[in-house]
């Protein structure tokens, strides 16, 4: 049965040659156009897997690395368990996932000649990799020539039986971008006393030779009383200080202003509890939350915000909830007649309580949506938000509402206590930004302050930056003395008695008017503010200012807040991974110190993947063209 052949037989020869061969010819450029239609979908399969430009790749396919040789592959097992050990510490798995059936039969599905691993093994390539990125951090931090601002938080074991004190150190690199190392987990048996925590941050701070290099240290609401602070002052050298330990102490303030909010809600917090049991009702079903959208309808209600239930440890995720429930207060006092199941019920007076502090939240709530866009909390970015929060305390303070003035009251007493104590270095900060330098100052204190005690303020600030700049013009002057020396042909020819008379002539004429590089900045014009101006990439050109430079790399890379942003506004705390209840105290300690480390790594790598796969599309693109 010719007719019935298999397209893919071995082509048969009839009696009339030419037709036969016409015909096998023709099932032979059929089969090679299918194998090539069949390589073309391989093709495109392999450029949409490898995340070609054409294709909307996700993130985790991005990860996927194509090969850029042609040369052949060599298994490598001590890669692998490298990778597998990195993939561990970067995602916090347990380390006995090794041992889990499913994990071994996906790896020996990939590379069957991928022997099982131990426990014990992940623990020691865990160990392996902190201490290789252990001092890859550490020199890192040697050979950074600015100063070192620290920052420390409080953690907890999951199960609560474990305390440790995170120690991260910030800077500002030679390239001019900001770092952030976590240097230290140590882990604090109790009683966790003042002693306790001053020995802990002082020996990591000595091992890791940052003592003669501090700036500030930045502590959470754990510290709050400053005798940690004191007995770390006092068992190191002030002379090592910036301004003789004048501004060493910095508190967390994004703790500060948890605690206020944290205050403001527990002023309502009866009326808080029936909201939230009222959304939890009403959205608990499908049909029930579509009684309550008919209810809305029916009343003509303007709001389309779909009601949304809180985390109590987030105060964010409350204010959330209140500012989409309180405009449906008549849905929910209507259904209270028609569903006898729902028995919340506020007065008129609790309704309007939350909405007064619904709208005072409001400030916060915006201030944080600008901290939550920025990845680091530095003073520069702060103490626009700050004066923003003084000045609406101060309109609370004289509203004519006595509930508000009560709240107000509390709040900006326990505001004040943390202004008074960080506005200084704040506003050095601020001074280094040429869009505000001490303009900023003109403007709103004396809306804060009054005339008389905003000109005190004032001179403040600009005391404490002309106070800086002495300190590192000299440190300026020995660097330059440094590279002069290194260098002979940079050495300049002793100065002839009529050079150094004229000298001294010139300065005599001056009559103490000579201005620093500090007036002449100061007296520059300032830049137009844009939300797109880099302040670090100004300074990094800022070449005029060689000694402003300096202090604006030591400055710029304090920070005003401990914790990330994506933490700052959760009051629970912060908790170690539940997978590492188990674990020694050290071992817990590589795992989150190398997590961060890796984080770099990885950000790194991931730019250089990026540049060769670009360059290797070029390639190929030339390649197809020839």
């Amino acid at each position: 049965m010719e007719s019935g052949a298999s397209s893919n037989a071995t082509p048969t020869f009839h009696a009339s040659p030419f037709g036969s061969i016409e015909k096998s010819v023709s099932q032979n450029e059929q089969n090679e156009e299918s194998t090539q239609n069949e390589e073309s979908a391989s093709e495109n399969e392999e450029e949409l897997a490898f995340g070609s430009k054409k294709a909307l790749t996700s993130p985790a396919w991005n990860q996927f690395k194509r090969p850029k040789t042609k040369e052949p592959y060599y298994f490598d097992e001590e890669v692998v368990r490298k990778e597998i050990a990195s993939m561990i510490i970067s995602h916090e798995y347990p380390l006995n996932m090794v041992e889990h059936v499913g994990f071994q039969r996906f790896v020996g599905a990939v590379q069957p000649f991928f022997k099982p691993i131990s426990l014990n093994t992940v623990r020691s390539d865990v160990m392996e990799i902190y201490e290789h990125e252990r001092v890859k951090t550490m020199e890192l931090l040697e050979n950074n020539e600015s100063r070192v601002a620290i920052t420390t938080n409080m953690w907890k074991s999951s199960d609560k039986y474990k305390t440790f004190m995170a120690v991260t150190a910030h800077f500002v690199d030679e390239s001019w971008v900001l770092q952030s190392r976590l240097i230290r987990f140590i882990y604090v048996p109790y009683p966790q006393t003042d002693e306790v925590l001053c020995d802990a941050l002082l020996n990591c701070l000595m091992d890791w030779n940052l003592d003669s290099k501090l700036s500030t240290i930045t502590l959470d609401n754990c510290f709050m009383n400053g005798e940690l602070m004191d007995l770390v002052s006092n068992k190191l050298s002030s002379g090592s200080f910036l301004l003789n330990g004048e501004v060493l102490h910095i508190r967390c303030c994004a703790n500060i202003l948890n605690s206020i909010v944290t205050d403001c809600l527990e002023v309502i917090n009866g009326a808080i509890e029936k909201i939230r049991d009222s959304v939890a009702f009403w959205i608990a079903t499908p049909k029930r939350y579509e009684k309550f959208e008919e209810t809305i309808c029916e009343l003509k209600i303007s709001s389309t915000e779909k009601l949304v239930l809180d985390c109590e440890a987030n105060w964010i995720s409350t204010f959330l909830m209140l500012n989409v429930a309180i405009p449906y207060k008549d849905v929910f006092k209507c259904l209270k007649e028609r569903k006898p199941l729902y028995e919340c019920e506020l007065s008129e007076e609790e309704w309007e309580m939350a909405t007064q502090i619904c709208d005072m939240l409001e400030v916060f709530y915006n201030i944080t949506g600008i901290f939550s866009e920025n990845k680091y909390s530095s003073t520069d970015l702060y103490f626009p938000m700050m004066i923003e929060i003084k000045t609406a305390l101060k309109k609370w303070n004289i509203c004519g509402k006595p509930f508000i003035e009560n709240i107000s009251g509390k709040m900006t007493e326990k505001f004040d206590k943390y202004w008074d104590k960080i506005h200084g270095i704040m506003g050095v900060a601020i001074v280094l930004d040429p869009r505000y330098k001490l303009k900023l100052f003109e403007y709103y204190f004396p809306l804060l302050y009054g005339d008389d005690v905003a000109k005190l303020e004032i001179e403040k600030i600009r005391k404490l930056c002309y106070d800086l700049f002495p300190e590192y013009a000299s440190k300026l002057k020995v660097k330059k003395e440094e590279r002069r020396k290194n260098n002979p042909s940079q050495l300049s020819r002793k100065k002839s008695d009529f050079i150094i008379k004229f000298d001294e002539f010139v300065a005599s004429q001056r009559n103490n008017k000579f201005k620093s590089e500090l007036d002449f900045y100061l007296e520059a014009t300032m830049f137009p503010i844009t939300s797109d101006f880099d302040l670090l990439s100004w300074w990094k050109n800022a070449f005029n200012y060689p000694a402003l430079q300096l202090i604006a790399r030591d400055i710029l890379a304090i920070r005003a807040s401990t914790i990330d942003s994506e933490s700052a506004f959760n009051m629970s705390g912060r908790f170690v991974n539940p997978h590492y209840d188990g674990l020694c105290p050290h071992m817990i300690e590589a795992l989150m110190c190398t997590k961060n480390w890796l984080s770099y790594v990885m950000e790194d790598s991931s730019l250089m993947d990026n540049y060769e796969d670009d360059a290797f599309d070029n390639d190929a693109e030339e390649d197809d063209e020839v």
